[in-house]
C-alpha cells in the first residue's frame, strides 16, 4: 500500500521528532547537572 502523502510533509515530521528527541535529551541532561551541582 502506497499512502499518498506529499515528500515534504514526511520530512517536517522526521525533523519535528528528532528536534523534539534532542530538545528531550537537552532537557534531561540539564536536569541531571543542575541537581549534581545543588
Amino acid at each position: 500500500m502506497v499512502i499518498d502523502v506529499p515528500s515534504h510533509w514526511i520530512w517536517h515530521f522526521i525533523a519535528f521528532l528528532s528536534l523534539s528527541y534532542s530538545w528531550f535529551w537537552f532537557w534531561f541532561f540539564m536536569m541531571m547537572h543542575d541537581s549534581a551541582t545543588l
